[in-house]
């Protein structure tokens, strides 16, 4: 009996955790393929196309020179050993589209990291931040429901490893007029807008572990797991005085 009621508290701490972490994305720490690099953009990325958001256009035909998937291992990434990198003059964003039907009413969340990449020496490095800019939408990236502008500060490191990962996080109001319409995502290194100082094209920004959910991406920190833990012994407990 005590070992019954150990395994039910266990359980249920452990469905709080998942419940608090459902990401709608496929791929979303671009571990698949899991090959070599892929510079050209993000249609050989399962789960993902390219979008460009200078001719706003989506699908196979567009391409970039030199945003993709770092090769696996060559970067010290948030999740697992790939992420994606942006350069700035490309204008190319990774976009997915979920199985997600918006119901209207509902509040998405988003999360990633970040971290500036690279930046030619000279020019643009190392004063200035980046900027990702991340689109929800509903349908298809035409159908922005919010767009997000965010700063990516320089790091301390050389210019082949510039930034420090950060996470960054918001919440966006899914409206009842895209009702039945699929939820999705872009994200793309935006500073060529944001910033005019020379050498901003040859800017690039990593991004890992993107999330796009309906609950907030917060997985509890050690302590709060220990807490339920121990809740779940205390109820044990009373079951077992009360038996």
């Amino acid at each position: 009996m005590k070992i019954k009621y150990l395994i039910t508290a266990s359980f249920v701490a452990a469905s709080l955790v998942q419940a608090q972490a459902q990401n709608l994305l496929q791929n979303y720490s671009f571990e698949q393929p899991g090959t070599v690099k892929i510079n050209t953009g993000f249609n050989a990325v399962p789960g993902w196309f390219s979008y460009s958001v200078a001719n706003d256009t989506w699908g196979p035909s567009v391409t970039a020179s030199d945003s993709g998937l770092n090769a696996p291992g060559s970067e010290a990434c948030i999740d697992g050993v790939s992420d994606a990198y942006f350069m700035a003059s490309d204008q190319v964003a990774a976009s997915q589209t979920t199985s997600y039907v918006i119901q209207g009413g509902e509040t998405a969340y988003v999360s990633f990291w970040s971290k500036n990449e690279w930046t030619t020496p000279s020019s643009w490095w190392p004063y200035l931040t980046g900027d990702i800019s991340v689109a929800v939408y509903a349908g298809n990236p035409d159908g922005v429901i919010s767009y997000q502008q965010i700063a990516i500060p320089p790091g301390s490191g050389s210019h082949t490893a510039m930034g420090d990962w950060n996470q960054y996080t918001f919440s966006v109001a899914l409206p009842s007029s895209d009702a039945g319409q699929n939820l999705g995502i872009y994200l793309f290194n935006d500073s060529l807008n944001v910033d005019s100082a020379e050498g901003v094209a040859n800017s690039w920004i990593d991004v890992d572990d993107v999330y796009l959910g309906l609950t907030p991406s917060v997985v509890p920190e050690p302590s709060t797991l220990a807490l339920l833990a121990l809740g779940g012994l205390g109820l044990a407990a009373i079951r077992r005085r009360q038996a």
